[in-house]
């Protein structure tokens, strides 16, 4: 064996030229010879491939010139060519081997370098074959001197004269490996990629127009081949029925019979990939029928299915068949919605828009300055990018949970740290990933109320810019019961505590019991706005008790008659806006507690689902304008009777203690009373509310420049 590895160590050395035995000699196996000159060349290789993509790159099209013309003026052949000289010619640069250039040795070290470079990819063999340009030999058409000559057959051109004729109106073509029966002489390959059909054999055409013109068909890989007819052939598909090509050109020196798919699909056929046949099709509902029950049957066969037969509703949207076709509707939808919250006898509501206004295009120059979206429906942001606008937020939640999600954002992403507890609740909330992508963020919020958390937003470089746009609020007041107006009217100023958690605050009889005990042994005048939970799971929307006295400590509503108002839905701003109204026992939702701020009634937490815990941890921890129920109390809003097991009970002594303090705190009312005064004047003219208005509107108008 060693014997063997020395004679192929030598005959390596031996074909190598002087200068490359000089280094290589040294190396003591032919594996290792080997491999330091694959190293070498490989990497060369490597730079030439580097430099013809470079030009390729470089290439541009111009149309006022032939396509193949064009083509022919980049030659990544003659790019190698010329590195290959430069590299290999070392006689040229070197007088030494300039002077054994004249002997004998210089043409075998040339014929070495060559063998070299071949085997390394580097230079090619000559060409061998004739230009197609004129037919001379020992050249390609890139690098011919005469003139190029435009025919009219090249492969980028299609004849406008170019017609087909289907001799039957409707065609179905069921092909295996052979389209055609067997009187026909050779394969048929449809082709969507070439522009006129293909025939090798002259005995198939029907009629034959013999071409003397000697024009050329150009082929993908720049092959080419005389074309030496013109005509029509007839295939006879396996369904007995007949097709006929017109314009079939007629080329012996190609491989097989081409169909053009452009050409059958441009003048009306259907082309159809069926597992393993093709169908071919023209305006045939029976040929339709069939494909669908080929291909049902053909997924049954492979896949354990079920047809469901006619589409009755899709994604919730009901489909109707007409006689003039298809109608979809969201009636079916509207009735599931309806149904979920049993409201099938709710009244229609008046619509916010003029129905007499016909739809008309904007006239002028107008044009869209941004989306702007609600904090859950960032994902519009793929359709605004679509559009090349810009999207912005408008985040109805305070400043300090929008730092939150993002902070949480950055912890799960970037440092892949798991924000599982950090969780608030089950309920859907806007994605920290999405808001960092918009153009700028909208807050309902003002400076005066979150300095702080505005400061570290805005400190943030990765955060978008963020517009404090604050307060936001519905002050329209809503109509109220009179018996209630009445009784509200009857008591000294900031003297009633208003209990609200919200349309969907509900709570199960044994808290309702506590809070009413609470209640009463403060000793507090208040309005309790108290609904009942759904009756049951297809229900999800609270509803007001009929007789409130069924989830009621005994005796309650009488003990109680001077002393508040048990009610059902509340009119909250009307009731935050009366004079008699000194509490607001709240679900802290940011809403309420902007309400609440707006007309200076100080607040008791008891958040329930979403961002509500961030809220009032913010309002009593870090604002100091609010006093503490519950700050960590957690409801499952799906029904107010789950997981009775492990739900929290706010006791009766929590609720007083927490009504005492919120009534006789002077020093949170105050702060109150200062921060409504703020509010109010952040929406003045020169407020907070403005100057953020302002640069959001400049920040508009900048995308229109």
């Amino acid at each position: 064996m060693e014997k063997f590895r020395l004679l192929c160590h030598n005959y390596i050395l031996k074909c190598l030229v002087d200068s490359l035995y000089n280094v290589y000699y040294k190396t003591t196996t032919a594996k290792e010879l080997w491999k330091s000159l694959e190293c070498k060349y490989k990497t060369e290789d490597a730079s030439t491939k580097k430099f013809v993509v470079a030009r390729f790159l470089d290439y541009k099209m111009n149309d006022s010139k032939n396509m193949i013309n064009q083509k022919n003026t980049y030659t990544p052949d003659s790019a190698k060519a010329g590195i290959v000289e430069h590299v290999g010619s070392s006689s040229k640069s070197n007088p030494k081997i300039k002077e054994k250039g004249k002997g004998k040795n210089d043409k075998k070290s040339k014929g070495k370098v060559e063998y070299l470079a071949l085997k390394a990819g580097i230079l090619k063999q000559k060409f061998q074959g004739t230009c197609y340009n004129y037919d001379q030999p020992g050249h390609r058409a890139a690098n011919c001197k005469l003139p190029k000559r435009v025919t009219p057959h090249q492969a980028n051109m299609v004849n406008d004269n170019v017609d087909m004729i289907a001799m039957v109106s409707n065609v179905v073509a069921n092909m295996l490996e052979v389209n055609m029966v067997s009187s026909n002489n050779s394969d048929w390959w449809v082709d969507i990629g070439v522009t006129h059909h293909v025939c090798t054999d002259k005995i198939m055409f029907h009629f034959i127009r013999v071409a003397d013109n000697k024009e050329k068909l150009y082929m993908g890989n720049s092959a080419t081949a005389n074309i030496k007819g013109e005509g029509d052939v007839i295939l006879k598909m396996t369904s007995k029925k007949e097709l006929k090509l017109t314009n079939v050109l007629y080329v012996s020196d190609i491989c097989k019979n081409l169909v053009s798919g452009w050409l059958l699909n441009k003048f009306g056929f259907c082309l159809a990939f069926e597992y393993d046949k093709f169908v071919l099709s023209k305006e045939c509902p029976e040929c339709n029928d069939k494909i669908i029950k080929s291909t049902k049957d053909m997924l049954k066969s492979k896949f354990d299915m079920k047809d469901m037969c006619l589409a009755d509703v899709f994604l919730r949207v009901k489909i109707i068949r007409t006689q003039n076709g298809l109608v979809l509707s969201q009636a079916h939808y509207v009735d599931t919605v309806l149904n979920t919250y049993n409201a099938m006898d709710s009244d229609l509501a008046r619509t916010l828009i003029d129905t007499s206004i016909h739809l008309s295009k904007i006239r002028g120059s107008g044009r869209v300055a941004g989306f702007v979206v609600d904090m859950f429906c960032t994902c519009m942001t793929d359709v605004a990018n679509e559009f090349n606008v810009p999207t912005y937020v408008f985040f109805t939640s305070n400043a300090a949970y929008l730092g939150f999600k993002l902070y949480i954002q950055t912890l799960n992403d970037d440092q892949n740290q798991d924000v599982t507890e950090l969780s608030l609740s089950d309920t859907e909330m806007p994605d920290g990933r999405r808001l960092r992508d918009v153009k700028a963020i909208m807050v309902n919020t003002y400076n005066e109320l979150e300095a702080h958390a505005m400061e570290s937003l805005s400190a943030d470089k990765t955060v978008p810019p963020v517009y404090p746009v604050g307060p936001i609020l519905n002050l329209e007041n809503s109509a109220i019961d009179d018996d209630l107006i009445t009784w509200l009217d009857s008591q000294p100023p900031f003297s009633v505590v208003f209990l609200c958690f919200g349309s969907t605050g509900i709570f199960d009889e044994v808290q309702v019991k506590e809070i009413a005990r609470g209640l009463e042994r403060s000793g507090y005048r208040f309005v309790w706005s108290l609904r009942r939970p759904p009756s049951n799971q297809a229900s999800k929307a609270p509803s007001d008790y009929e007789d409130p006295s069924v989830v009621l400590p005994e005796g309650f509503l009488e003990r109680t008659a001077e002393q508040g108002k048990v009610i059902g839905w509340a009119p909250q701003v009307t009731l935050l806006g009366h004079q008699a109204v000194g509490g607001f026992v709240s679900h802290c939702r940011w809403n309420s507690l902007l309400e609440s701020l707006w007309f200076g009634v100080p607040s008791a937490t008891w958040p329930i689902y979403a961002e509500q815990q961030i809220n009032a941890f913010d309002m009593v921890a870090e604002l100091e304008l609010a006093v503490e129920i519950k700050l960590d109390y957690k409801q499952n809003m799906s029904s107010a009777n789950a997981d009775k097991n492990n739900r929290v009970i706010v006791t009766a002594e929590e609720i007083e203690s927490g009504i005492r303090r919120l009534m006789e705190d002077n020093e949170i009312r105050t702060k109150v009373k200062e921060m409504s005064a703020k509010s109010r004047a952040a929406v003045t003219e020169g407020g907070s509310f403005y100057m953020a208005i302002g640069s959001l509107i400049q920040d508009f108008v900048r995308n229109l420049s």
